[in-house]
């Protein structure tokens, strides 16, 4: 049987003094809202342009903290239309240090009894307000197959978390920790499931790794 452990790690935010760059990444969004029904569009559409022309109001003014926090206003209206992703997800080599702070495994080769630690980031997953603070749910299935596509282990809510924070949660680093104890050497597949369960959405990431003699 598989076993494994789910760390959530504490990151700095940093502030940046030039929304603009942040500017002319959402002015994308269209794209990204225009799956909402259209009345929703039309008000998520004109929010977005009420809070780029107020921060740069507040950027020409020398006021950068002020256009920052509108960006991020702008950030979780986006967030809402993105379904669920992985973002980023790397097998690492090492348990990483901090949120970002990571060495990926330059080649997926495990020496038996070795654990395999995988970090990902997801982006998409709902977030609740409540009490003035952001809450996220989670949880993870996971499938291990051979070289020849037999299922040799999988297991259903292998690891789940919920968490509450004060900043909106848009970098979430998630690092899980597979323990195969038992497997053969040899080629197999891991696909991870990750489920918001606010959401009710659902991402798979999988990836390919081997065991050596």
């Amino acid at each position: 049987m598989a076993s494994g452990t789910v760390n959530r790690l504490r990151r700095a935010r940093k502030r940046h003094s030039l929304p603009a760059i942040f500017l002319s990444s959402f002015l994308a969004g269209g794209v990204l809202l225009s799956s909402a029904p259209a009345g929703a569009e039309d008000s998520s559409q004109q929010e977005l342009s009420d809070i780029f022309a107020r921060s740069q109001q507040y950027y020409s003014q020398s006021r950068p903290e002020q256009a920052l926090e509108l960006l991020e206003q702008a950030l979780q209206i986006i967030w809402n239309r993105v379904p669920l992703n992985i973002g980023q997800a790397h097998i690492l080599a090492s348990p990483p240090l901090a949120a970002g702070q990571y060495q990926p495994r330059r080649e997926a080769r495990l020496r038996p009894q070795e654990p395999l630690a995988l970090y990902m980031q997801p982006q998409g997953f709902k977030v609740r307000r409540q009490e003035g603070m952001f809450l996220y749910s989670l949880s993870t299935d996971f499938k291990l197959s051979d070289a020849w596509g037999r299922v040799v282990r999988e297991q259903k809510d292998f690891s789940s978390f919920s968490g509450s924070e004060f900043s909106f949660p848009s970098r979430l680093p998630i690092v899980i920790i597979y323990n195969f104890s038992g497997l053969s050497p040899g080629n197999y597949r891991l696909e991870t499931t990750l489920r918001d369960l606010y959401g009710q959405q659902k991402a798979v990431w999988a990836t390919s790794f081997s065991i050596q003699p």
